[in-house]
């Protein structure tokens, strides 16, 4: 039977669908390549408080093996015979991750930029280039492998009946070697010999499910074949390309994994780092790649998956109702249930704590890396029970739109109100001048728009005090292109703390509104401009600091910017 001729499965998608254009309503932000904006999770319904209490347990029971994975790996596959590491392998970093709401990052912790492996969670990227290929006609999951590989790899009375379903649900009981890797040689029994695993007697494919990497490699190495060119250009021209990924992720295979593809040798890669190899890649390009599940194949407005294949990855398989196309389910009626999250979130999985996890019902993506792996449900549990409606806070309008009042000006410089406006203006004097507020604030969260005008150049000081024009404390910048707008800097102190990357100096629009975002907690500060973070601080004297939040306007003359909008939320 075809694949879109299943009755079930057609009824099952067009109930989805009805699902989704009503309960997809909000807006969805899908991020630019290299930029990604963020809310404050008050903003999109989550309490902060509770999510930082779900980092802090994300951080605090990080994975326990090592983090040189190369041991990692060869500690965790010790029983199995014959086991080594083939492919290449990378210490790991410390616990990070990224929680996306709405296509919004609402928190992240860690380094989400550095490149790690992900293990098995190069299973469900594997899943998405069998995906592909359906969608394009080159296979049908319903067919027979052998009638596409007549290598003789699915050449017996047993591994001629496995189907491409088999192999994406880990049911087809393969026998044979694969680049020198027997199939009984992974994850054996704890009980028998060699003999007997190597002589065991094989179960019908789609009966019984057994994990295992061999036969995932072998999907890959079939793959390989109905596309006729390397699954990694597959992924980056048909997937990581179109949703803005990095240049950094990679997808190795074993060393002597090499196939003859029309007179060229070709890697076929791993399914996971069982012996080293499989997909590097950062915390951020793995939240893309959830967020195009999140919304069903579409990124922007672009289909690049089916949606009847979305839906066809979450169907259990018979033999583990766990289990879909190379994606976990959190299906009440299989035996990985958690508790207390959705029925309907499903996840990628690697060893070692590796997770990108879809929550279709709170229109979540939450990656988490190097998390203990049995911390991943009381982890999600309390991701969701962060949600909360009435997470709003109140925010103080630090500008009336009318006059200066609880404003004090410091200089010669030009400050006034004009058509609802903050103005200010460089006067004859070509000075220094600051607008200061007449109170002082220690931990806050502001919010302010500005548009540069002529020069544009200005700043936002923070716990900061005055003596005419001499201002001490710390300054986030507002500058013209490619003059760290967004940096942190001491004045009559020690100079630039922080500097933005250069690469975030597009998230500027000069001429334009923008929107920055200064957050100060104790000896912490973060800035944003336009939802992109361009800086993140820990010091230990602007922790011990408090004062005036204070405008700035630059001396020498020719520059005039404008402010509006211009609000603050106390934390203390």
């Amino acid at each position: 039977m075809k694949y879109y001729q299943k009755i079930a499965l057609d009824s099952i998608f067009l109930l989805t669908l009805l699902f989704t254009n009503t309960g997809y309503a909000q807006q969805i932000y899908f991020p630019e390549r290299g930029l990604w904006q963020e809310k404050p999770a008050y903003q999109l319904g989550f309490s902060e408080s509770k999510i930082k209490t779900a980092i802090d347990f994300a951080q605090q029971n990080e994975y326990s093996g090592e983090r040189d994975l190369r041991v990692a790996i060869l500690k965790g596959y010790a029983q199995e015979p014959f086991h080594e590491i083939t492919g290449p392998t990378k210490k790991r970093g410390a616990p990070a991750g990224v929680i996306i709401k709405n296509g919004y990052i609402i928190a992240k912790w860690g380094d989400v930029e550095r490149v790690d492996m992900t293990f098995s969670v190069t299973k469900s990227f594997l899943s998405t280039i069998a995906g592909l290929a359906q969608d394009e006609g080159l296979l049908d999951v319903e067919d027979k492998v052998k009638d596409y590989i007549w290598d003789g790899t699915f050449a017996g009375a047993h591994n001629s009946k496995i189907k491409w379903s088999h192999l994406l649900y880990q049911s087809s009981d393969w026998q044979g070697t694969l680049f020198g890797m027997e199939d009984w040689a992974d994850r054996p029994p704890k009980q028998g010999d060699l003999d007997d695993w190597k002589y065991r007697t094989l179960n019908e494919p789609g009966t019984i499910y057994e994990y295992n990497d061999v036969r995932v490699n072998l999907l890959a190495y079939s793959l390989l074949h109905v596309w006729r060119k390397p699954l990694p250009v597959v992924l980056k021209e048909k997937i990581m390309d179109k949703i803005g990924a990095s240049s950094t992720w990679r997808w190795f295979g074993a060393d002597n994994a090499y196939v003859n593809v029309d007179g060229q040798q070709v890697q076929s890669v791993t399914g996971g780092g069982h012996s080293g190899g499989g997909i590097f890649i950062n915390t951020l390009d793995m939240a893309r790649f959830g967020l195009l599940f999140q919304q069903n194949g579409k990124w922007k407005a672009q289909q690049l998956l089916s949606e009847e294949w979305i839906q066809r990855i979450r169907q259990p398989s018979k033999a583990n109702l766990s289990y879909g196309y190379l994606w976990w389910l959190n299906n009440k009626a299989g035996n990985q249930y958690m508790e207390g999250v959705p029925d309907n979130l499903y996840y990628a999985a690697g060893f070692g704590g590796n997770f990108i996890a879809i929550d279709p019902t709170n229109d979540l993506v939450i990656v988490t890396r190097w998390l203990e792996p049995n911390k991943l449900a009381d982890f999600l549990r309390l991701v969701v029970a962060a949600k909360d409606e009435k997470a709003t806070k109140e925010s103080v309008s630090l500008f009336n739109g009318k006059d200066l009042r609880g404003w004090k000006i410091h200089g010669t410089e030009k400050w006034y109100v004009k058509d609802g406006l903050l103005v200010c203006e460089s006067g004859a004097d070509k000075g220094y001048g600051y607008l200061a507020t007449e109170k002082s604030f220690k931990n806050f969260d502001l919010t302010l728009e500005f548009k540069q005008e002529a020069n544009g150049n200005s700043g936002v000081f923070f716990r900061s005090s005055l003596e005419g024009t001499k201002i001490t404390g710390w300054q986030a910048e507002v500058a013209p292109p490619r003059n760290n707008t967004g940096g942190i800097y001491e004045s009559y102190g020690r100079g630039w703390l922080i500097q933005p990357k250069p690469s975030l100096d597009k998230a500027l629009k000069m001429g334009e509104w923008n929107t920055m975002r200064v957050r100060v907690i104790d000896d912490e500060v973060t800035t944003w401009l336009n939802g992109v973070e361009m800086i993140h601080l820990k010091d230990e004297k602007i922790g011990q600091a408090t004062g005036q939040i204070a405008l700035q306007i630059h001396d020498g003359g020719g520059i005039k910017v404008n402010w509006r909008n211009i609000k603050i939320i106390t934390l203390d």
